[in-house]
């Protein structure tokens, strides 16, 4: 029901955007998803950024608010940051193979 789930998932879109981007709050209000899960967690806006790891591997980078809506410079700040979260994600999968293969030579 996140409609962001489709927009990253099945249409491919790889920009940062923001469930109001997609549907009104109004609308995301009377879903499923957000009554039995955001509005208990207390989140009622979510900005999300997709990120390729690999070319296998795509996870995304989430910030949750409440009362608030996101800005364009709250995307414009999460577009800026994202590459180095995944670089950062890349390392450590990196990292953990090297170990791995050091341990097994030992």
């Amino acid at each position: 029901e996140n409609p962001l789930l489709d927009a990253f998932f099945v249409e491919k879109r790889s920009e940062p955007l923001k469930i109001t981007d997609l549907i009104s709050s109004f609308k995301f209000r009377k879903t499923t998803i957000y009554n039995d899960f955001y509005r208990r967690v207390g989140v009622s806006n979510q900005l999300v950024k997709p990120m390729r790891v690999s070319g296998e591997l795509t996870i995304t980078c989430s910030l949750n608010v409440e009362n608030r809506d996101f800005t364009e410079r709250d995307k414009a700040m999460l577009s800026l940051i994202t590459p180095h979260f995944a670089n950062a994600i890349r390392n450590s999968f990196a990292y953990s193979r090297l170990s791995s293969a050091l341990e097994t030579e030992s």
